[in-house]
Formats: structure tokens, C-alpha cells, sequence
């Protein structure tokens, strides 16, 4: 399943164009098993897009985890904090991890 994207125009910023461009936000639900590396993830996952310049997390962490797209690849990678270690930056969460429960919002800006 990978991915879901629904939209949402809660946060008091409705979807609009802005020169040419659409703006919104939305909300990607991840599925129970991770894959390595990624989700897949293309701008027409977004309802009405085709390319994507922006894709960011707003509202902070969703269970801890951060999630940053990758614009080449177009991937969703998830990151965490492993609170064992002192001072130690995010690690990629690892493959088969379950983040059914992870639903963070995001700000896109695209075409």
C-alpha cells in the first residue's frame, strides 16, 4: 500500500495558486511495513499536481519521527532519534518497521 495522501485545509491555510503555483497542505498516512531507503513518492500523489517544488513537514514529529522528501529520488524517507546515545543525529528507519500510526501534515508548493 506504501503511502495515502489526503487533503486538508485545517491548519488555516487553504489550498490556492500563488503565481502559477498550488499551494496546500495534506496529510501522508504510511502503511505497516517501511521499506528501506524510502516510500515512494510522485507530485500526483497530490490531487491536481504534477511536479513538486516544496514538500514539508509542518506540525512537528509524529511519533517521534521526522520524515524528509527526497526530491531526485522522489522518496519519503523517515528518520528517528535513538535516545540511547548522547548527541547521536537522526538514523533512517530501517525496513519492515511498522508506521501505520504515522500520519504527519505537510506544506506543498508545486505545479
Amino acid at each position: 500500500m506504501a503511502v495515502v495522501v489526503s487533503a486538508h485545509t485545517g491548519w488555516g491555510i487553504p489550498s490556492a495558486t500563488l503565481g502559477g503555483r498550488k499551494i496546500g497542505t495534506c496529510t501522508i498516512t504510511f502503511d505497516a511495513s517501511y521499506l528501506s531507503g524510502g516510500e515512494t513518492f510522485a507530485a500526483t500523489a497530490i490531487p491536481g499536481l504534477n511536479k513538486l517544488d516544496v514538500l514539508v513537514q509542518i506540525g512537528g514529529t509524529t511519533g517521534g519521527y521526522v520524515i524528509h522528501y527526497d526530491y531526485t529520488n522522489e522518496l519519503l524517507i523517515a528518520y528517528w532519534v535513538d535516545t540511547t546515545v548522547d548527541g547521536a543525529p537522526l538514523k533512517a528507519v530501517t525496513s519492515t518497521t511498522n508506521l501505520s500510526a504515522v500520519a504527519p501534515k505537510f506544506l506543498y508548493i508545486g505545479s
